[in-house]
């Protein structure tokens, strides 16, 4: 679904549900239905996160501090089906236990969103946690998943951010520290005291969201290098392996370098000999990659759009020498294994979602009027020309990529 469509929908829709949701919680309080008060510890933990695939990646090491925290607990998570996959792949929530809800159509999404709700409420949802920063739709589905403790970021005395009042544990989001910290300012608001407010009045020290790493075997490297012999031959294991990955998903086309600065670095790159190229992404990403194919000319760029699975993909990093990509969910794929990458950021910031990986290069221009999307917002930005990126050459590119695959920090 568009994400314009999707932010209509998730205000002209959300917010009146919002309202009438709140005031029948609101009713019921006073009429004293409902079960309020002290609850036991989680049974059956909901975690909330539709849209962003970069996201459950930034939340794995929180997902992984609740398994912990809650053994006894079992963990769901609640996802659009299209990006499910980097939700299993972390290995924190069992498959069964990962609910999904189609996004293809506004009709899809409702469908499937009250099919969901009805599964989570046959599995005795006693908590959920909502990820999402001031979406409408996570909130309401928090409240009809018939959790107990619902807990996610209110917007206070901030103006814009309407989700009406259905949580019982409000955490203050902060925007000058990283967003995985803000996720275990959630899972920590569990144990806060009630009358907290707002949450969360502890430190969060940036070495709780230690990335969670994803153990690749041999076999598996081999089998993609067969994989990536077999659909080009020209490719060889004796080759440093470089990565570029132009499109990175159309949540946010502002987040793009131009394509025709890829093209030009990968022509630079395969001055290299020693060097050889795959261009990753989607299906529907392969016009991006077969421009810089049919730019470069050279049978040591491999067109790779649509041919991997996302276990694959992960594959394909542990035996990369280098990522090169623009903000987006590859980027945040990069803490799952010890690739090298350089993101490049413009309409966000590194401070807030920049991966926490220690290989990983994240490259900005500080321009005065970035970021310029944010939870604020809902990530809709009047730019219309993402000079921010333009002017990321591709000369200090190239020179990091060769900085990096030398050896040199």
């Amino acid at each position: 679904m568009n994400v314009h469509r999707a932010r209509k929908i998730d205000y002209w829709i959300g917010v009146p549900l919002c309202f009438a949701l709140t005031a029948l919680r609101r009713l019921g309080k006073a009429l004293g239905l409902g079960r309020y008060g002290p609850a036991a510890s989680p049974q059956n933990l909901l975690f909330i996160e539709l849209s962003e695939m970069g996201s459950a990646v930034i939340a794995a090491p929180m997902l992984r501090k609740a398994a912990e925290r809650y053994p006894q607990a079992n963990l769901h998570f609640l996802v659009f089906e299209e990006i499910a996959d980097s939700v299993r792949i972390l290995g924190i929530i069992p498959d069964a236990n990962v609910i999904t809800i189609r996004s293809k159509s506004a009709w899809s999404v409702i469908w499937t969103g009250l099919w969901a709700v009805r599964a989570l409420r046959q599995r005795g949802i006693d908590t959920a946690i909502d990820l999402e920063l001031f979406s409408r739709v996570t909130a309401i589905l928090g409240y009809l998943s018939g959790a107990r403790r619902r807990v996610g970021f209110d917007r206070f005395h901030s103006e814009g951010c309407y989700r009406g009042n259905l949580l019982t544990h409000r955490v203050a989001y902060n925007p000058h520290q990283h967003i995985a910290l803000n996720f275990f300012a959630l899972l920590f608001a569990l144990d806060a005291p009630a009358d907290e407010v707002p949450m969360l009045k502890r430190a969060l020290p940036l070495e709780l969201a230690r990335p969670v790493r994803l153990a690749v075997s041999e076999e598996r490297k081999r089998a993609i290098r067969q994989k990536l012999q077999a659909l080009n031959p020209s490719f060889s294991a004796t080759r440093q392996l470089v990565l570029l990955n132009p499109v990175g998903g159309d949540l946010l086309p502002l987040r793009r370098w131009p394509l025709r600065n890829y093209c030009e670095l990968a022509q630079r790159l395969l001055a290299n000999p020693d060097l050889q190229l795959g261009i990753t992404g989607t299906a529907k990403e392969k016009p991006a990659a077969q421009a810089i194919c049919e730019h470069v000319e050279d049978p040591r760029c491999l067109d790779l759009t649509g041919q991997t699975t996302f276990r694959e993909l992960m594959d394909l990093y542990s035996i990369a020498g280098l990522l090169i990509t623009n903000d987006s969910g590859p980027a945040h794929f990069t803490g799952l294994t010890d690739i090298k990458a350089i993101v490049l950021y413009g309409p966000e910031t590194p401070r807030l979602y920049g991966s926490l990986s220690p290989s990983v290069v994240c490259v900005t221009t500080g321009f005065a009027c970035s970021p310029c999307v944010s939870a604020i917002n809902h990530r809709h930005s009047p730019c219309a020309d993402n000079r921010c990126l333009q002017q990321l050459s591709v000369d200090a590119v190239h020179q990091l990529a060769l900085d990096l695959l030398a050896g040199k920090s």
